[in-house]
């Protein structure tokens, strides 16, 4: 083989798995509550393929770019603020308990504001954008 037909065999590898990163994103994105399994059959490769597309550095990269592209800074700042929020609350519940002897209403609170800081990531339905957001920070407790 000529130097120029492996040069164009290299181009196409690359263009390749350039498109597989591409299709591995959009599917992630587009369905983030299906296993890697279900991922991998929706691109229609084995799971193992899937899989190392996507423990890729360049994917990682790709992926991060994608999603600032997707998301507003606006928008993005607003939810960090609303999880750090409530990360802090939920802080603020365990600090608070650890001086007595934690109950099982004391662990479910902690449970319930631990999931709603983490349920923002992880909700099974479709998010909904809206244009007009309001917030309302309620003021701490002294």
């Amino acid at each position: 083989m000529s130097s120029q037909q492996h040069h164009r065999v290299a181009v196409r590898k690359a263009r390749k798995l350039h498109e597989e990163r591409e299709r591995a994103i959009e599917i992630i994105l587009e369905h983030p509550e299906k296993t890697r399994k279900a991922q991998a059959a929706l691109m229609g490769i084995p799971t193992v393929t899937f899989n190392k597309i996507v423990a890729d550095p360049d994917f990682e990269t790709m992926r991060a770019e994608r999603i600032a592209q997707i998301i507003d800074p606006a928008l993005r700042e607003t939810l960090e603020q609303g999880l750090l929020a409530a990360s802090i609350k939920a802080v603020r519940v365990v600090d608070e308990k650890l001086d007595i002897e934690p109950t099982i209403h004391d662990a479910l609170s902690t449970l319930k504001v631990t999931t709603q800081a983490l349920g923002m990531a992880n909700r099974k339905e479709a998010p909904q954008i809206q244009n007009n957001i309001q917030i309302a920070w309620l003021p701490t407790q002294p």
